[in-house]
């Protein structure tokens, strides 16, 4: 920090200067704003970290309810061509 100069009472130029306490303080003060700084950005980091997770577990129960309704209408569609078959096998077997 840089010496300002001011009148004192009797009209001569003081230099204020900071004291060892004043520069230690500011020092102190500076770490503990760093240090408020760093909890703030590992808090925030780790609830973007738990908003991902969530949102990946909400997509995965997506993909794989999609998947399982696709599995049960390609299961549908079989057992309609089966039943569909058997009904043409009965038709030419009466026919016989």
């Amino acid at each position: 920090m840089l010496p300002i100069a001011t009148l004192g009472l009797d009209g001569r130029a003081v230099i204020n200067t900071p004291t060892l306490r004043e520069r230690r303080e500011a020092r102190e003060r500076r770490a503990r704003i760093i240090g408020q700084l760093h909890a703030q950005a590992n808090a925030t980091s780790n609830h973007v970290l738990a908003q991902h997770k969530v949102i990946e577990a909400h997509l995965r129960g997506i993909v794989l309810w999609r998947r399982a309704k696709f599995i049960l209408i390609g299961i549908g569609f079989m057992v309609f061509g089966l039943a569909c078959l058997l009904a043409l096998a009965a038709k030419i077997v009466i026919a016989l």
